[in-house]
């Protein structure tokens, strides 16, 4: 079974995204990975989103955004495997 730091790693290594961290609702870190690459800039870039998504009722997700990213699959994706991922946290 996957863990949680296979869903961040999964979402971080997609290319339009910087950075990927899972919180507690009480705002604790529970998990995190970013591009630490020089083309990722995600220090000294001050552009992009962040998508915050509901991962269950204990957890948020937070993921940056490169400027020029679609929405549309990064959305999609998580929606799909809501269940299996609200089981890892």
């Amino acid at each position: 079974m996957p863990t949680i730091r296979d869903l961040v790693a999964a979402i971080r290594r997609r290319d339009d995204v910087d950075a990927a961290v899972v919180l507690g609702r009480d705002g604790r870190l529970i998990d995190h990975q970013a591009k630490t690459d020089a083309g990722a800039g995600i220090e000294s870039e001050a552009q992009g989103r962040v998508v915050r998504g509901a991962i269950s009722t204990d957890a948020i997700c937070l993921v940056r955004l490169r400027p020029a990213a679609g929405l549309g699959a990064l959305l999609f994706d998580p929606r799909r495997h809501r269940a299996r991922i609200a089981a890892l946290v």
